[in-house]
């Protein structure tokens, strides 16, 4: 059993050892088929097999659909509205479905008979996952997780100082935690701050082809947490193989503590002899912090079985993101 923050795992429970489940088995007895259908459905459980997965084209969904895929626990399905998508695109060990993401009988016939919905869809689509979270409810899918994998929005500081993207996810996330209260469906938040692939391809900390960056003299050298999408994977396929642990809460994780300053340096080594350009522009600290999430002082890692990488291994990470080399050369 490990525990971190007050979080643990431990091994499911046979069924046959629940009272109150072989009372509610006697009581089926008594029951037509289609109300043991309904009862089944939500019914505490144990495992998750059948996840479905919204987004898998993405660079979030490809890492998730990789570490569920290498687990072999799950029979997987992907969403896609994109009806070129075609089988033969993803591995043929998943099923591809169209849905028309507007329509809720769409979107409920798809989840048919799922444990789990898994989204990673883009953040300019985040507001759609409401029609997402009808459709599970409909459908009585267990779990829902939405698609957060960015800043910890439960943070007072982030949301003291919304921007539509965070407004778009804290909306969603209040959505849900009342459908939770409501209904059979439970949900996991995952919150991870800046993904570090995506944040150094997407110019976040700088802008390496252009050699420009802009510091914060005030935060430049303060720690901020980064999560790799392998982590990213790993988590999520964690969380679908302890539902019950993960149920209705947040969790954290990230791969390394490392400042602006420090990644900027590391950048700069891939460049030697060239100038940079970088600029000083000084904010409040709380708005620097939510530019780049600031430092988790609490994640679970350990029970996610996600080990933190040194410098060296983000060294390398870097090299291989911006600079093409592969993993383990230095200059």
């Amino acid at each position: 059993m490990n525990k971190e923050d007050g979080f643990y795992f431990q091994k499911p429970k046979s069924l046959f050892l629940h009272s109150d489940l072989f009372s509610t088995c006697l009581h089926l007895c008594s029951l037509t088929n289609s109300d043991i259908i309904v009862i089944i459905r939500t019914m505490p459980f144990d495992m998750i097999k059948k996840v479905a997965l919204a987004g898998a084209s993405g660079p979030v969904g490809e890492a998730i659909l990789a570490e569920l895929l290498k687990s072999e626990l799950f029979d997987i399905t992907i969403l896609t509205r994109d009806s070129t998508t075609h089988q033969s695109l993803f591995p043929p060990a998943v099923k591809v479905i169209q849905v028309d993401y507007t329509s809720l009988p769409s979107l409920t016939h798809a989840l048919s008979d799922q444990d789990a919905l898994v989204s990673a869809i883009s953040p300019t689509a985040i507001p759609a996952q409401k029609l997402l979270i009808d459709a599970c409810i409909q459908a009585h899918v267990h779990r829902f997780l939405p698609s957060e994998y960015s800043y910890d929005f439960y943070s007072p500081r982030i949301r003291a100082h919304p921007t539509p993207l965070s407004s778009s996810k804290i909306s969603i996330e209040e959505y849900l935690q009342a459908q939770a209260t409501q209904t059979s469906l439970s949900y996991t938040l995952l919150f991870c701050n800046p993904i570090l692939e995506l944040s150094l391809k997407n110019n976040l900390f700088f802008h390496f082809a252009n050699r420009t960056a802009i510091l914060n003299p005030q935060t430049s050298h303060a720690p901020i947490s980064l999560t790799t999408l392998p982590s990213l994977g790993k988590a999520v396929r964690r969380i679908l193989t302890h539902p019950r642990e993960t149920a209705n809460r947040p969790i954290r994780i990230k791969d390394i503590d490392i400042s602006h300053q420090r990644l900027l340096s590391i950048a700069q080594s891939l460049t030697p002899g060239q100038e940079w350009n970088i600029h000083a522009e000084a904010e409040s600290p709380s708005e620097a912090d939510f530019a780049f999430g600031g430092k988790y002082e609490r994640v679970h890692n350990s029970v996610f079985g996600i080990k933190e990488m040194t410098v060296a291994d983000l060294e390398d990470l870097v090299r291989v993101t911006l600079g093409g080399a592969e993993k383990g050369d230095r200059p």
